[in-house]
């Protein structure tokens, strides 16, 4: 690879594409709409709890196919991972370095809002409001961000994923060793 090869390939990469963007941002809305706006929230004596809107109106079930934008938002995610790792290795940086930084922007993020929450929470039972109530509250905001669990497990993957993309396939079956004067039938000489 040419040096000139190398700086155009490193600038190619640093630009962003404006159809990833749009179906980032398209995924995450509906995501985000998805969770808050259709969440149903029933109020009990022991405190509030999730509910599924199919239950209360069952012929919105085809949303639920409609508005499925998970494996959008893993493909994106992906294709944005993708060009990262291209360059994190054109700058000299490796895996540790890619992780720790894909790590720190999702959870420096999600470790304020636990944060948050959990002082809000505490501050409120404090002065004098129901614990189990407050409790309850606090978790029905936080629980989404399991999904970032899963996700950094991804990114950790991502990495080894691509290395494996970049190998050349070996075809299945017996493999000759070396020095062996070893021919596959049918092959002609």
């Amino acid at each position: 690879m040419s040096v000139q090869t190398g700086v155009a390939e490193r600038e190619a990469a640093h630009q962003r594409d404006p159809f990833i963007d749009l179906c980032r941002a398209f995924s995450l809305l509906v995501v985000v709409l998805w969770h808050w706006v259709f969440t149903i929230l029933v109020w009990r004596p022991d405190g509030p709890r999730a509910s599924n809107p199919i239950g209360f109106t069952s012929q919105l079930w085809p949303l639920t196919w409609l508005l499925q934008v998970l494996p959008l938002f893993f493909f994106v995610g992906g294709y944005a991972h993708s060009q990262l790792w291209v360059r994190t290795r054109g700058t000299g940086g490796g895996y540790r370095a890619f992780v720790v930084g894909r790590l720190l922007r999702l959870a420096i993020p999600s470790v304020a809002v636990l944060l948050t929450w959990a002082t809000l929470g505490a501050l409120t039972v404090a002065a004098g409001g129901n614990d189990r109530w407050v409790g309850r509250g606090v978790k029905l905001v936080v629980s989404p961000l399991w999904f970032v669990g899963v996700y950094l497990l991804l990114v950790m993957l991502a990495p080894l994923a691509l290395r494996a993309h970049e190998r050349p396939a070996t075809p299945p079956g017996p493999r000759p060793r070396p020095g062996s004067s070893h021919r596959s039938p049918g092959r002609p000489d």
